[in-house]
């Protein structure tokens, strides 16, 4: 039921499918992780690279502990890595206070300190992706970009019944799909609502199908379908 481009039909379905998970983020989201109160584009990166292999509930220990420390680029560039792993060791992966220290002095050096809003510019930057480009650019500077992790990812599988291999967030289909998905009002609030929704109702297995807000559209609920352990 891939819907690349649209009838009227399929832009209806997918207008319901942002509203929808809109309107349950708004319910239910987890509005109050700090990083999901802000603009500032450096607290969102850095939020970023903490939350990495990392669970939220984690980096809500630290992150303030962390923004007190080095409220700014410039401070992060200049701290030495040992008061960085001080406050952020807890987490595991040292390297995360190698990497955050080079990227804060990339932007303090080539950027006059503030984090850029182009996607080439922020890709450049050592140590950041697709995932970690797109979220400042939604949550910061307010663009419409598809912010896709596997929880995100598993939603757009599942309602939109893709047909695809490997690893789902490296298809075409997807990320053709998530392009044209994304709104250009409320993105933050749908990306998020993706990343929650997958986080915590549409589970890689035993999904609660009945918690769902966008049941009545999933290609996958409606087929009655059984997920395993290979599900995704």
């Amino acid at each position: 039921m891939f819907m690349a481009q649209g009838s009227e039909r399929d832009s209806a379905i997918k207008s319901e499918f942002v509203e929808k998970i809109i309107g349950w983020y708004e319910e239910n989201g987890r509005h109050r992780f700090p990083w999901r109160n802000t603009e500032d584009p450096y607290e969102i990166l850095t939020a970023e690279f903490l939350l990495q292999k990392t669970t939220a509930e984690q980096v809500e220990e630290v992150y303030p502990k962390f923004l007190e420390a080095f409220p700014e680029v410039g401070d992060l560039a200049e701290a030495p890595k040992e008061e960085i792993l001080d406050i952020i060791g807890g987490l595991g992966l040292a390297y995360r206070a190698d990497r955050m220290k080079e990227v804060a002095q990339e932007i303090s050096d080539d950027y006059k300190g503030r984090v850029p809003e182009g996607l080439d510019e922020l890709l450049n930057l050592k140590g950041v992706g697709d995932y970690t480009a797109n979220s400042v650019l939604c949550y910061a500077f307010g663009r419409a970009r598809p912010v896709i992790d596997t929880n995100a990812g598993r939603i757009l599988k599942r309602v939109f019944g893709l047909n695809v291999g490997g690893r789902l967030r490296q298809s075409d289909d997807l990320w053709s799909l998530a392009e044209d998905l994304v709104p250009e009002n409320e993105p933050k609030k749908y990306n998020l609502g993706l990343l929650d929704l997958g986080a915590f109702v549409c589970h890689k297995k035993e999904p609660e199908c009945k918690k769902c807000p966008v049941k009545d559209l999933c290609c996958s609920s409606r087929a009655g379908e059984e997920y395993g352990v290979r599900d995704l």
